[in-house]
């Protein structure tokens, strides 16, 4: 008798089920915006760190719904993973304005990395109106090795009336219109212009 023992390897990855298809939209930043934000001169003078990058801790890769009445909300997800967006975004934002970045260094140059806590906006058609929320939080961790963790949050928030015409379009251009305000309310924290 010749016994055979088979082993099976089971992989799980997360999978996110929709109502209906999601509508995919592209996000950008607006053309020299880092420049216009620091004109004044450099934000991060003589400022040297670690980049350790942005992950998106967010429960699902959407980033909005435009909700239509009577009917499925329709989801949006970006065109480009949002860690990726912010990654490249924030990279030119803290270059751009002062910022060196190093591949490594000794335990007295600062680490940074970043999380996107939230980045949601949302649609409401109705019969004669619509409106728009979007909300978006980023987390910064700061820190040296023999120093404990300094945490930085930047949170923005915008809303929009009168985008029933539109639609989902709308919700894309809101969904921009909170990429650039949450990277200006980055540029005007103090605590990330205080970091040495």
């Amino acid at each position: 008798m010749i016994w055979k023992s088979s082993w099976f390897v089971f992989l799980f990855f997360p999978v996110f089920v929709y109502a209906s298809e999601p509508t995919v939209v592209s996000l950008a930043v607006p053309p020299g915006l880092s420049q216009q934000l620091c004109t004044s001169g450099p934000l991060w003078k003589e400022v040297t760190v670690v980049w350790m990058g942005v992950k998106d801790n967010r429960p699902s890769p959407a980033i909005g719904e435009q909700q239509q009445r009577n009917k499925d909300p329709v989801t949006i997800v970006a065109a480009t993973p949002l860690e990726r967006t912010f990654d490249s975004a924030l990279r030119d934002l803290f270059t751009t304005c002062g910022m060196t970045f190093v591949p490594h260094g000794d335990e007295t140059i600062l680490r940074l990395e970043v999380e996107i806590r939230q980045f949601d906006v949302t649609g409401e058609k109705k019969l004669v109106s619509g409106k728009g929320t979007a909300r978006s939080e980023l987390v910064f961790e700061a820190r040296r090795e023999e120093t404990s963790a300094t945490t930085i949050v930047v949170t923005a928030e915008l809303y929009a009336k009168g985008i029933r015409n539109r639609g989902v379009k709308q919700v894309g251009k809101l969904a921009n219109q909170l990429l650039e305000e949450i990277l200006r309310e980055v540029a005007a924290t103090h605590e990330l212009q205080n970091l040495k």
